[in-house]
């Protein structure tokens, strides 16, 4: 009898192993389907709650601070801080946004550094017509450069990379580094997904934690259900074949994005990021190391806003005499062109048809 009791205790024993190995892995095939479904619904929320930022205005502060450390004598060691004010306007229905950026700090090919009392501004707007950029090195004086597109053809496209990739704390808004679509869009299509079992605090609130594998990374979320489903917290490991923007991670490559310290308000009966911090920490083997941190600040949110009362996307941040160049479909034009009053003009102060002008160069 000791024998055969042994034997089904040890029987027991092996049993009720095998079941926590199940559970610690999403449980048996039942159980995994439940909790990718739970998984799938915590996106829907988060999905709902972004609904709004498909037309909004933003006025936001952004710290950078990055260090470069050097793998390759072609790739400089250096440590960098820049201050950003952003003024962004963004319709996607539309396919219209505006980016309006006072900057100063180490800025590219800026030397020596630029001072806060004289911050440099660049703009750039995009519609379903052109593309346009403008920048002022000094905004006390120069009147600035404008390079203007006018074959525009990706409107749709740019539109929503203005978004996923231009607006500085995008990451709060579910657009982690890698990818421009948005983070409940690339795990529905992964069946490698479950929420763990037990709620995690972030701060001071229980969120669903979500764990992901898809080809384009590894994820993990942290989803507040107090605060509209948003991201407390997030984590992507982007490696060896795993796709990033319109290429593919090499080897040896690692591309690490963390989103923390999230601060939510409300604005209009809606719960949206005012606060977070990101962390980009990266190694390209024979290159370099790259380490950015990112601290955003939201002043002020307008949510499905009038744009065209704001003026959302007029250019009336323009100085007169800005020079104007233009490229089409032929390329870039070498005729200078000016900005004079909202239009632009020829050397002469005669108006340009934009929309009949073929680029034309000097001989």
């Amino acid at each position: 009898m000791r024998s055969y009791k042994g034997k089904v205790f040890v029987l027991m024993v092996v049993l009720v192993g095998f079941g926590a190995m199940c559970g610690l892995a999403g449980g048996g095939l039942g159980t995994a389907k439940e909790s990718r479904a739970e998984a799938l619904e915590l996106l829907d929320n988060f999905a709902k709650t972004h609904e709004v930022f498909k037309s909004f205005t933003a006025k936001t502060e952004v710290l950078t601070q990055f260090t470069v450390k050097s793998l390759s004598p072609r790739f400089p060691t250096s440590q960098q801080e820049r201050h950003r004010n952003i003024d962004f306007r963004f319709d996607q229905e539309n396919k219209r946004t505006n980016r309006r950026t006072y900057q100063y700090g180490d800025l590219p090919a800026a030397t020596p550094t630029v001072p806060k009392d004289n911050p440099q501004y660049t703009s750039s707007l995009k519609n379903q017509k052109i593309s346009r950029w403008y920048g002022r090195a000094d905004i006390t004086s120069d009147p600035g450069r404008i390079t203007l597109v006018t074959d525009y053809q990706d409107a749709q496209k740019e539109t929503m990379q203005s978004l996923s990739r231009g607006f500085k704390g995008h990451e709060a808004f579910g657009y982690l580094y890698g990818h421009d679509e948005r983070i409940d869009e690339i795990l529905r299509d992964t069946n490698k997904i479950r929420v763990r079992r037990r709620m995690q605090k972030v701060g001071d609130y229980n969120c669903y934690v979500i764990e992901a594998t898809t080809h384009k990374g590894k994820y993990t979320l942290w989803i507040d259900p107090e605060h509209g489903y948003n991201l407390a917290k997030a984590k992507c490991l982007i490696t060896k074949g795993n796709s990033l923007y319109e290429t593919t991670a090499k080897k040896g490559e690692r591309y690490y994005t963390s989103l923390d310290n999230v601060k939510f308000e409300q604005v209009d009966g809606t719960w949206v990021p005012f606060g977070a911090e990101i962390v980009y920490d990266w190694k390209v083997p024979g290159k370099y190391k790259y380490r950015e941190t990112i601290q955003f600040k939201a002043k002020e949110y307008q949510l499905n806003p009038d744009h065209d009362a704001l003026r959302s996307f007029d250019s009336d941040d323009i100085q007169n005499g800005a020079k104007v160049t233009i490229i089409d479909e032929t390329g870039v034009s070498d005729i200078t062109y000016y900005w004079q009053y909202g239009k632009v003009v020829d050397k002469n102060g005669r108006e340009v048809d934009l929309d009949k002008l073929k680029v034309k160069k000097r001989k």
